[in-house]
């Protein structure tokens, strides 16, 4: 039987196995195919010392469509091993690491959980679905505000707003994108940058949306919603332009906000050009 998932429709879920992969994105021998290091390498130890120099408390890192947790929990350790390096140094009090991976399909967190958990967080949820990834991230905000009290430092600025220090989104985007149309996009995207300090993005390139619609006919399956439609009008540059605009735009306007109408400028890294070993963009926005 198929297990539920909170604010997923039960004909969605049927067709999570069944079409292995191809529906979703929740290919269950992804990183038999995909190595870990193309991704992690972008982020070297140096990035991720700086980014917690001086810090205090929990660093907190989302992981969305973390798959069976392969990759969140090597990010994991990454992150662990550079606040361990700092507080040898001296520049860092960091209390610990939290991570949690989101994934859309209950069998992949459940290898996840089995192999990788307590250490990771992994919990089943469709992040696209607002209310249910506000679910999710108020209760990992409330067991680390509760773990925090047993610790002696006091809950930092973004841990209070329940944001996430860092958010990565790796080859998940188009699967949100062509289930959810550019409608649901944006609200995801949106979401993203609005839960976030920092955002690491790897759209899929509209080669990947053209693949995925082959395969489906190729193997007599049932069209995803939106994908056809999508194939004849769009381009990379279409699809980065959407991620830029809607993230860059968040960003600035939650900064404004918060800051007397000011306006603060959003940081935009491009991590991955697709030139090198890598063949995808990876952007990297930051909180000014």
């Amino acid at each position: 039987p198929v297990q539920p998932v909170e604010g997923v429709p039960r004909a969605d879920l049927a067709r999570l196995h069944g079409d292995a992969g191809h529906r979703f994105g929740n290919f269950p021998a992804y990183y038999d195919f995909h190595s870990v290091g193309d991704r992690l390498d972008l982020i070297t130890a140096d990035m991720a010392m700086s980014w917690m120099d001086g810090f205090e408390g929990a660093f907190t890192i989302l992981d969305v469509g973390s798959n069976s947790g392969t990759l969140t929990n090597a990010l994991h350790r990454k992150f662990v091993e550079a606040a361990k390096e700092l507080e040898t140094q001296g520049r860092s009090r960091a209390c610990s690491v939290r991570t949690l991976g989101v994934e859309l399909d209950p069998a992949l967190v459940d290898r996840a959980r089995a192999e990788y958990g307590p250490a990771v967080a992994f919990q089943a949820a469709d992040a696209s679905n607002l209310v249910r990834f506000g679910e999710v991230k108020q209760h990992f905000f409330a067991e680390l505000s509760n773990a925090g009290a047993n610790c002696d430092w006091e809950p930092h600025a973004a841990v209070c707003s329940q944001r996430f220090d860092l958010i990565t989104c790796f080859s998940t985007t188009m699967w949100v994108h062509v289930n959810r149309g550019d409608a649901g996009f944006h609200e995801f995207l949106t979401n993203l940058a609005r839960s976030s300090e920092r955002l690491i993005i790897e759209p899929q390139p509209w080669r990947c949306y053209r693949l995925a619609s082959a395969r489906l006919r190729r193997q007599g399956r049932p069209p995803i919603k939106f994908l056809d439609d999508m194939i004849a009008s769009r381009s990379d540059k279409s699809i980065e332009d959407l991620v830029l605009k809607t993230v860059n735009g968040e960003m600035l306007t939650r900064a404004s906000d918060s800051d007397g109408g000011s306006k603060v400028a959003v940081k935009c890294t491009v991590l991955s050009d697709a030139a090198g070993s890598w063949k995808r963009k990876v952007f990297m926005f930051k909180r000014g």
